[in-house]
């Protein structure tokens, strides 16, 4: 929606500067998948949650005038940040999962991926296009106009407050992972402290 509203580039070469990105976590996503299989789910799906975290900081400080290569670094951080997220991610639910409810928990993971992705559309849209008639942010949306240069800060800043939404989101989730992480550290260290008494 930057890119096409306010940048003024063609649903096509918008796409084409989010390819790399995509490209990377076509890359990323195996690497994931091998580092939750020798480390666990939690590690990976926290330091991706935090990779993600930056990229949408980076999206958060475009502007009017900042290089659409911007927008291209970005992309490539969020595909590294999904790549590590996803695998884990999936992993740990899977796991969770009795083996005999193995595509009802594929099922629903997937269900709930898609309408988290639905909803963080509609977040945005709704947060952005306050800034702009409702009409002129579907037509962004659809990629049919572009906008003036007075709605096109006016739009910019409610792109901003949607990836702050997003980012407020996203460190929820963090945090919630990273508490994961503490608890499994702790039951390492009593383990360990198990061990060292048996032994001694």
């Amino acid at each position: 929606m930057y890119l096409q509203g306010v940048r003024d580039l063609s649903p096509l070469h918008a796409s084409l500067l989010l390819v790399p990105g995509y490209l990377i976590l076509g890359f990323s996503g195996p690497i994931g998948g091998r580092i939750t299989d020798k480390f666990g789910a939690v590690w990976p799906a926290t330091a991706g949650l935090a990779v993600q975290i930056v990229a949408l900081l980076i999206f958060a400080s475009l502007n009017l005038h900042t290089s659409v290569w911007l927008v291209v670094v970005a992309s490539v951080v969020n595909g590294v940040g999904t790549g590590l997220f996803f695998p884990a991610n999936t992993t740990a639910v899977m796991r969770a999962a009795p083996r005999e409810l193995f595509g009802v928990a594929s099922g629903t993971l997937r269900t709930f991926a898609n309408v988290g992705m639905v909803f963080s559309f509609a977040v945005a849209v709704l947060v952005a296009g306050r800034a702009i008639p409702h009409n002129v942010a579907f037509e962004i949306f659809v990629g049919t106009t572009h906008l003036a240069p007075d709605l096109a800060g006016s739009f910019t800043h409610g792109l901003h407050a949607a990836f702050y939404a997003s980012i407020g989101i996203m460190v929820v989730a963090a945090i919630c992972s990273a508490t994961r992480v503490l608890h499994l550290w702790r039951e390492r260290q009593s383990h360990v402290e198990v061990a060292t008494a048996v032994g001694e």
